[in-house]
C-alpha cells in the first residue's frame, strides 16, 4: 500500500492509502465541498555518512581507523608552555 498526497480547491491537503499504481486522479474532498486532485511531492532525501553500510566484520571497516591512530602517534605532540601568574 503506498501513501498518496490530494489538493481540493477549498486549499486543504489529505492523503490516501491505495495498493501502488491504483490510486485515482481525485478523490471527493473531506471538507465535503469538492474533489481533490492528486498531487506529487518529491521523496525525502537521506544522506548518510561514508560507510555506513559496513559492519566490523568487512577488513575496510577497521582500515580508516587503524591508519588515523597510526598517524596521530607518529606526530610529536606540541606542548604549549604555561603561563605563571605572580
Amino acid at each position: 500500500m503506498a501513501l498518496y498526497d490530494y489538493r481540493c480547491g477549498c486549499g486543504s491537503e489529505f492523503e490516501a492509502r491505495f495498493p501502488i499504481g491504483q490510486a485515482p486522479s481525485s478523490l471527493p474532498c473531506p471538507c465535503g465541498k469538492g474533489m481533490g486532485k492528486r498531487i506529487l511531492r518529491t521523496p525525502p532525501v537521506i544522506f548518510r555518512p561514508e560507510g555506513w553500510d559496513r559492519s566490523p566484520e568487512d577488513p575496510d571497516y577497521w582500515k580508516g581507523l587503524v591508519e588515523a591512530e597510526a598517524e596521530k602517534l607518529s606526530k610529536p605532540k606540541i606542548l604549549k608552555q604555561q603561563e605563571t601568574r605572580v
